[in-house]
């Protein structure tokens, strides 16, 4: 096994996606084409705010309606930093396309093997972040434990690459861990009411439990943007 950075990136509702998007598939493909040459300008180092990231390698994998991407390195801080960058931009042209993303990043010791189209990932680092990436109840990434015991808030000029959060979980207390900015990314921020379009567009009978989920990924929004909706103060019931 090698030691370094791990994400899991997985699409809400993938399996009853095609009801509502007839082009899942291809809309996956161009979400792991998109991801690859984020990766790859990351690592170029040709935009000042990633030098810090040249010579990294980032490999990817599609399981399903699961994105994995990992970088082998002896630097936690440098490779979390670096996988936040490339998850952020992910989440947010995943928006984009209708595909709702949650995930968790891990770092630690651990082994991918692909033989023949089959994919074998092994190691604590897989363990554990295939048991926290789909714990949020929003449109998000964190970092796990371990990842946040190794993380010592190394500056990164020009990136903000975690922000201290209380996650939402459904049918438990939120915990406070370290999650991916992918509010305001490198190249695209969204204002709030093209986030919220892009919400309609996903799903045209928001029920319940997904009614949740955006809700949970707009107070996030909200409160790394630094506004808070007063709006609805006063109003009976909300």
């Amino acid at each position: 096994m090698e030691t370094g950075a791990i994400t899991l990136l997985d699409v809400m509702g993938w399996k009853g996606i095609w009801q509502r998007n007839k082009n899942a598939q291809q809309a996956l493909r161009e979400l792991q084409e998109n991801t690859r040459a984020v990766a790859d300008l990351v690592t170029q180092g040709t935009v000042d705010v990633f030098e810090v990231f040249k010579g990294l390698n980032v490999r990817l994998q599609g399981i399903s309606g699961t994105l994995a991407i990992y970088t082998y390195s002896d630097e936690p801080e440098r490779a979390i930093a670096y996988h936040c960058s490339v998850a952020a931009s992910t989440i947010v042209y995943a928006i984009t396309k209708g595909l709702p993303l949650r995930g968790a990043i891990s770092y630690g010791e651990f082994s991918v093997e692909v033989e023949e189209g089959s994919t074998m990932m092994v190691g604590p680092a897989i363990d554990e972040v295939a048991a926290w990436y789909e714990v949020g109840d929003w449109i998000g990434a964190i970092l796990t434990p371990t990842g946040y015991f190794r993380f010592q808030n190394v500056a990164f000029p020009g990136l903000r690459p975690l922000v201290p959060y209380r996650v939402p979980v459904k049918n438990a207390a939120p915990f406070l861990s370290l999650c991916v900015d992918w509010v305001g990314t490198y190249n695209y921020k969204f204002t709030k009411e093209a986030l919220l379009r892009h919400f309609l567009e996903m799903q045209a009978v928001v029920t319940p439990d997904i009614a949740g989920k955006f809700m949970n990924t707009i107070e996030f929004y909200d409160h790394v943007s630094g506004f808070v909706d007063n709006s609805h103060e006063g109003v009976s019931g909300l």
